[in-house]
């Protein structure tokens, strides 16, 4: 469709030359949005056409100032855009209202420039627009902001803070999907050189005797009870053993990926490959790959970030965990995020209840 622009017309040629070579694009909404469930629909969902998807970096400018960075994935990552991001935040942040010098270049009016489609392009975009609102259709989010528990609530009580959370994220959805659903959380390995992401299991049998011996307890016996109590707190210390082992860069996961890969590139080019590799196809393999469920506390500052998460029947929550709050983000597809909130609440009260007061 690209082509049929250009060869439709010579101003479409200038026009596109013109916003290709360009660094960026900036996007100027009409709307207001006023809170985050706003936000999210306004930046991740909606006004498609005021877009330019082939351009790697957008700003998105609302009426009300309210803004929003939008870059395409297969040239950029989170850690390449983070610094780009934490600057723009730090200039919104710490910018002050000045009066305009009286010497100031005068401002440089806007040129227009116009992109004329054929019939066909039209009638393309209309299919993709009704498309994509079945798609989008699919897709909830909800936002919490909780002062239940906080890092220092859970430095208080010596449990890890992170994996206090997870354990109250698990309890929550456990309750949601009446199932323990298996779980994975991102972990960033940012920290090595070119590191990315590896995947962490949340339930491991500590965390699922956990979420059973709580199904089959009353929530308003939590807190005496010093059987669950005992539970709780062998779940959190194995949930972090672990997870401080895919930091240091000994999780399996993307290595057992980047091994399948592999062999799936040997069977293209059909080259014979192991015995070993029917591991692959093993239905306890398959089912350990990132599904239902995944998590996310990487506190990159991106609380709302847009995501989109792919698996159906699925659902994403990132949080950031602070001294005095919690905030989450939830990220559903065909699933109803705010009854996920709901019961994440009712996770976090559990937590709350079974953590033990004035540790010291």
């Amino acid at each position: 469709h690209k082509a049929n622009l250009l060869e439709f017309n010579a101003v479409n040629k200038d026009s596109i030359q013109t916003i290709e070579a360009s660094t960026f694009v900036v996007c100027l909404d009409d709307a207001s949005p006023q809170d985050a469930i706003q936000r999210c629909n306004q930046f991740l969902f909606a006004n498609e056409s005021n877009r330019w998807y082939d351009k790697s970096l957008q700003f998105i400018i609302c009426a009300n100032g309210v803004s929003a960075t939008l870059f395409e994935y297969s040239y950029l990552d989170g850690i390449t855009i983070g610094p780009l991001n934490h600057a723009i935040n730090e200039a919104i942040e710490s910018y002050t209202s000045r009066s305009p010098l009286a010497n100031a270049a005068p401002l440089v009016a806007i040129e227009s420039l116009p992109l004329l489609a054929p019939q066909i392009t039209q009638d393309h975009l209309a299919s993709l627009r009704k498309s994509l609102d079945t798609t989008f259709s699919k897709f909830t989010f909800a936002s919490l902001h909780t002062s239940t528990l906080s890092a220092s609530i859970f430095r208080k009580a010596k449990c890890p803070p992170q994996s206090g959370v997870q354990i109250a994220i698990n309890l929550g959805l456990r309750r949601f999907f009446n199932d323990n659903i298996p779980a994975c959380e991102t972990v960033s390995l940012a920290h090595f050189r070119r590191g990315r992401v590896e995947v962490h299991h949340t339930i491991r049998p500590a965390v699922a005797r956990l979420l059973s011996d709580a199904v089959g307890c009353e929530r308003t016996k939590f807190s005496s009870s010093s059987t669950l109590r005992a539970s709780f707190y062998e779940a959190a210390r194995a949930h972090a053993k672990t997870f401080a082992r895919c930091r240091a860069g000994k999780g399996f996961s993307r290595h057992m990926l980047a091994m399948e890969w592999m062999l799936d590139d040997m069977r293209k080019e059909l080259i014979e490959y192991p015995r070993d590799a029917m591991l692959f196809e093993d239905e306890v393999y398959q089912r350990m790959k990132p599904g239902r469920i995944m998590t996310s506390c990487a506190t990159t500052g991106w609380l709302e970030g847009g995501f989109v998460y792919p698996v159906p029947e699925g659902v994403f929550v990132y949080f950031e965990i602070q001294d005095e709050a919690i905030r989450f983000s939830i990220f559903g597809n065909e699933v109803d995020s705010e009854r996920v909130k709901e019961e994440l609440v009712k996770g976090l009260d559990d937590v709350k209840a079974l953590l033990i007061e004035d540790a010291d």
